[in-house]
């Protein structure tokens, strides 16, 4: 049987993940290119003990990146802790914001023979400062536990959508070595460092055809596809979040234009 494919996609995931401090206003996002007006999902989140013998797939993964900290500039924490409103899309089309601490994120499409699926996910971003009583660094955590399912006909005509659960919880870390945030010139420069792990469960019904083949095959075969879509997606994420905070460190123009992008309006 052949093995799930995932098909190369442009869009790509958000280079900035904001924290959620609430305010007691509603936000309005002025980018230069706006985003598509998505909507939360309209689907409510199955539990797998609502499934008939459900299959369990999943995945995990990490990634990190290292990159030099120009002296002097602004420090990597608070780039990792900016406000949600101030948060940074690379591309529009794939991550939207709803409001508060909640997006909106579009999976690239999925192939199995010759079904494909697309999966759209609705993700809290929540800021979590370091605790000292476990020793916990501060952290950026993204979880989402809804998602709404398309796909070929296949997909429709058997309403998979409404035969699978889903928990995906990715969590962001940092720190700074050598020379140190903020500091001025030094011997050495000091070094960023950003973390990411990333966990995935999916129970899914067994639906025609595929319940003619063994249970531990088909698991085995969607095991793998997800396993590859993270294993790409995420090291491609925290390069690109690497990227946009050496930007955001030495650049004002660039610090402002972030911090203008939303405004608080009256209610």
């Amino acid at each position: 049987m052949a093995l799930l494919q995932q098909r190369p996609c442009s869009s790509r995931l958000s280079a900035r993940l904001p924290s959620t401090r609430q305010r007691c206003t509603v936000v309005q996002c002025r980018a230069s290119q706006p985003g598509p007006r998505l909507s939360p999902i309209q689907r409510r989140a199955k539990s797998p003990e609502e499934l008939n013998d459900p299959a369990q797939i999943g995945a995990t993964g990490s990634a990190s990146q290292r990159f030099p900290v120009v002296p002097g500039s602004e420090p990597l924490q608070s780039y990792m802790t900016l406000p949600v409103e101030q948060y940074f899309v690379l591309d529009p089309k794939q991550i939207a914001h709803l409001g508060g601490n909640r997006f909106v994120l579009t999976v690239p499409r999925i192939n199995l023979m010759s079904v494909w699926l697309e999966a759209v996910a609705e993700v809290t971003v929540t800021t979590y400062p370091p605790d000292a009583a476990s020793g916990r660094p501060a952290r950026v955590v993204l979880q989402a536990d809804n998602c709404r399912i398309s796909g070929s006909d296949l997909v429709e005509n058997l309403a998979l959508d409404q035969r699978f659960a889903m928990r995906f919880v990715t969590e962001l870390t940092w720190s700074t070595s050598g020379g140190g945030e903020g500091a001025g010139a030094a011997a050495v420069a000091p070094t960023g460092e950003i973390r990411a792990t990333s966990k995935l469960d999916v129970w899914s019904e067994v639906v025609p055809p595929f319940h003619l083949l063994p249970r531990e095959v088909l698991v085995g075969s969607c095991n793998g596809v997800l396993h590859g879509l993270v294993g790409s997606l995420l090291p491609l994420f925290v390069r690109m979040l690497a990227a946009d905070y050496q930007r955001w460190a030495v650049d004002p123009a660039y610090r402002a234009d972030r911090a203008a992008r939303s405004q608080p309006i009256t209610v």
